[in-house]
């Protein structure tokens, strides 16, 4: 039988990845006394057609917009988990359910409870309304001026168009944790990795471009998206031991 080199995960990298989120946190906190400037100068050298680019999705009945692939990816995912877990789904096809199920799950876990939730709870007001004068500004850490009972979408932070793009770091995951690793899949995992950074980096300006984000509703949904990410794939699902079980029977 070979070894089973994802049998549990490596400590080193843990250690790397929590070292890298607090070193994130620290140039969050660092951002903040200038937020509220840097979106404004955003504002005022937007790009219309970068800043309409982001915003936009053809869920909303738009053209296609920066965030709908990675939307039709975890559409994709839900229905072929879905599929795989009826009797009629072939035997080749089952064998992916540890890679679906770690992609749906962390997508209702991420995108969707935890940027709802913190959107309900936190309630900060969008630029565009400060700018009016119709409220306050509020730091992305203290409460704002919505509630609950106003709807979901209210809230500023976090921004949930920034942590759809970031769903695509599920990529990244699966091919460094493969049941097969080797340098190139690896190679492969970091080069999408920043890629995928990279393109919730733009999104936060284009957010920050239209005035329907500040610049750290963006950056500050990095952090508790991959966080999110990581504790469902390597301790909650234990994906990778999934993986390597499917692999060897």
């Amino acid at each position: 039988m070979p070894d089973a080199p994802h049998s549990a995960p490596p400590l080193r990298q843990d250690r790397l990845f929590w070292s890298l989120l607090v070193l994130g946190g620290v140039g969050l906190v660092a951002l903040t006394p200038f937020d509220a400037q840097w979106t404004l100068w955003l504002r005022e050298h937007r790009d219309p057609v970068f800043g309409e680019w982001m915003r936009r999705t053809l869920f909303e009945g738009d053209l296609p917009g920066f965030s709908d692939p990675s939307i039709l990816f975890l559409l994709g995912s839900l229905l072929s988990y879905g599929f795989c877990a009826s009797s009629r789904a072939p035997e080749p096809l089952k064998k992916y359910r540890p890679e679906l199920g770690f992609i749906v799950l962390a997508a209702l876990a991420g995108a969707l409870g935890l940027v709802h939730s913190l959107k309900w709870v936190i309630g900060r007001a969008r630029p565009y309304e400060v700018w009016s004068g119709e409220w306050l500004y509020t730091p992305w850490f203290s409460f704002g001026p919505h509630f609950v009972t106003e709807g979901v979408y209210h809230g500023s932070f976090p921004s949930g168009h920034t942590a759809a793009v970031l769903t695509l770091l599920m990529i990244p995951y699966l091919l460094w944790w493969s049941p097969k690793p080797g340098r190139g899949k690896q190679a492969l995992a970091l080069l999408l990795g920043l890629l995928v950074l990279g393109a919730a980096g733009a999104m936060g300006v284009g957010r920050s471009m239209t005035a329907h984000h500040w610049l750290t509703d963006s950056l500050g949904m990095i952090l508790p998206t991959w966080a999110m990410l990581h504790w469902v794939h390597q301790h909650l699902l234990k994906t990778p031991q999934q993986r390597l079980y499917v692999a060897l029977n």
